[in-house]
């Protein structure tokens, strides 16, 4: 019994001082508790804990004592009116406890000092497990919100004289205020202070002047440190956005680059509006050269930068796209193409963002595409032309890692090219390309070479400002010399973005062209069609007519 004794025994006396009991009292009730518990040790069944049994006799005994000494009173809430000295002492914890209902204060002391489960507590007290847990999480809250207060309400007394004097700041004025609107404590406690200001002598008013004076300086240092601070912060953003510059990637550039055994040379221009190139940083990690590109608020203009190094140059990178690889130049479209290659075909969202990106629709119009294995198969809402299905499907092929084959298909007719079928025209293997930008550059330029592909002419239109019906029918007709050689039609809605845009694409023998837009069956005259054709489409006097745009 005397380990249980050592065990139990202060955790008994404090479940008695949270019942009301002062020390004196808690301390006799605890002895009489475990001469109960000793006699009564053949009753203990072990179904509960054994705390739990010794606070339901310690419970009962207190309440015998209250019985035999009806003038006992339990210790009151006095408490609450002075400082709170210690939020984290044991003791004072259990004082202001008080604040409490008998049966929360009761619940509190048997979860936070007992460790006692919501069910046990139950036992204690002859209440369901529900009910002790909801009581336990309102005595909680009720007695969180009350310390805070009584903090304030000590921090707003001790603040008093200095608020009187003038010598707090705006913000801690306004919680004062605030406080003061609620307390009535507080609100008579300043009353008393304004009604006997102090007699200062002559040396404590020059001492309180002075705190006066010094405050206004500090306010004064305050602000002057703030505006040091924005003028540095401006600055740095203005050095940031028009010296530095702002990193720019290569998809919003035009690069024209020529590379020689121990030189780079690079012209650039932006392609962002209202943006211009102000600088480059090259950097140089053994055969390979790093161009970093920074842009800055400014009109368009084209710059040239160089670069020389006493190591053989195999490999430049500018703007985050290879441009050069083990001797090959890389076009703009191919590297920024093999960025988006895909390692496996059933990544369904990665193939429909490579096909995006190789824009596919303003060759074959609108298009839904489907997985079969290995293969892909595409199918287009205008008429195949056999000039482009190679180019595309090598394109296609190189790219995702794991792809056998594609297969077009557009109003019955159906076109299918292998890896194998290209291995075999252009006498190499084309997965090559997949790990090599310079071997898929080379493949490339192999097949344009071949008598299986003809050159690419592109159709660029913007429609301003008029918005076309979706239902409408739009064609245009390409000639050589005055002979149609290719023409398309189809429904706005098939052809024309929602911005108003429109690009086609198409691949001709090498010759000079011109082409002829209708919407309706009404004309446009015919313009120039060439690798590069960017016109706006606009009604002048009842009449559609192309202009030429830069």
């Amino acid at each position: 019994m005397d380990e249980i004794y050592q065990k139990y025994a202060r955790f008994v006396y404090r479940y008695l001082l949270s019942l009301g009991a002062c020390e004196d009292v808690a301390e006799e009730v605890m002895q009489e508790t475990f001469y109960q518990a000793v006699h009564s040790l053949h009753t203990y069944k072990g179904e509960s804990k054994l705390s739990t049994w010794l606070c339901a006799i310690a419970r009962n005994q207190y309440a015998k004592y209250r019985r035999k000494n009806p003038e006992h009173v339990p210790f009151d809430e006095s408490f609450m009116a002075g400082s709170i000295s210690d939020p984290n002492s044991r003791v004072d914890l259990l004082r202001k406890m008080q604040i409490l209902s008998s049966v929360s204060r009761e619940i509190m002391y048997l979860r936070v000092y007992g460790n006692l489960s919501f069910r046990q507590i139950g036992e204690v007290l002859g209440i369901s497990e529900n009910t002790a847990r909801v009581t336990y999480y309102r005595a909680r809250e009720k007695l969180r919100k009350e310390m805070e207060e009584n903090k304030l309400h000590i921090l707003v007394k001790d603040l008093l004289p200095d608020y009187i004097d003038g010598l707090t700041s705006p913000e801690t004025n306004k919680i004062i205020e605030e406080h003061l609107f609620q307390c009535s404590s507080c609100q008579k406690a300043l009353e008393r202070m304004k009604e006997s200001p102090s007699i200062l002598d002559q040396d404590e008013k020059i001492e309180f002047d002075y705190l006066k004076l010094v405050r206004k300086r500090s306010r004064r240092h305050i602000w002057l440190s703030v505006c040091i601070v924005l003028v540095i912060v401006v600055s740095f953003l203005t050095i940031s956005t028009f010296w530095i510059g702002r990193q720019t990637p290569a998809a919003l550039l035009n690069i024209n680059t020529t590379v020689a055994p121990y030189q780079v040379s690079l012209e650039v221009e932006c392609l962002d509006q209202g943006r211009k190139v102000s600088r480059v940083e090259w950097k140089e990690n053994g055969s390979h050269v790093q161009a970093i590109i920074f842009t800055v608020p400014g009109n368009d203009e084209r710059k040239s930068f160089m670069y020389t190094t006493d190591q053989l140059i195999e490999n430049v990178e500018v703007a985050g796209q290879i441009v050069w690889e083990d001797g090959t130049k890389i076009p703009d479209e191919l590297g920024l193409l093999h960025a988006y290659k895909v390692e496996y075909i059933g990544n369904a969202s990665q193939v429909s963002h490579l096909l995006e990106k190789m824009n596919v629709s303003s060759l074959v119009g609108s298009y839904t595409f489907e997985l079969d294995g290995t293969r892909l198969i595409i199918e287009t809402a205008r008429p195949l032309a056999d000039v482009y299905v190679n180019r595309e499907s090598l394109l296609i092929l190189s790219l995702i890692e794991n792809a056998s084959s594609v297969t077009w298909k557009s109003q019955g007719k159906k076109e299918t090219v292998s890896v194998e079928s290209l291995d075999a025209l252009l006498k190499t293997e084309i997965k090559e390309g997949y790990g090599s930008l310079s071997a898929f550059t080379q493949n490339v330029e192999r097949l344009e070479q071949s008598e299986e592909i003809w050159n690419q002419y592109t159709f660029d239109v913007q429609i301003r400002p008029v918005r076309l019906d979706k239902e409408q029918i739009v064609s245009f007709i390409v000639r050589e010399n005055g002979e149609p050689v290719e023409e398309f039609s189809g429904y706005v809605k098939d052809w024309v973005n929602e911005d108003g845009s429109f690009v086609w694409r198409v691949y001709l023998q090498k010759g000079r062209y011109t082409i002829q837009f209708k919407i309706d069956g009404e004309s446009t005259q015919e313009v120039p069609f060439n690798s590069d054709s960017r016109y706006r489409l606009q009604k002048i006097e009842n009449t559609w007519r192309l202009e030429k745009r830069e």
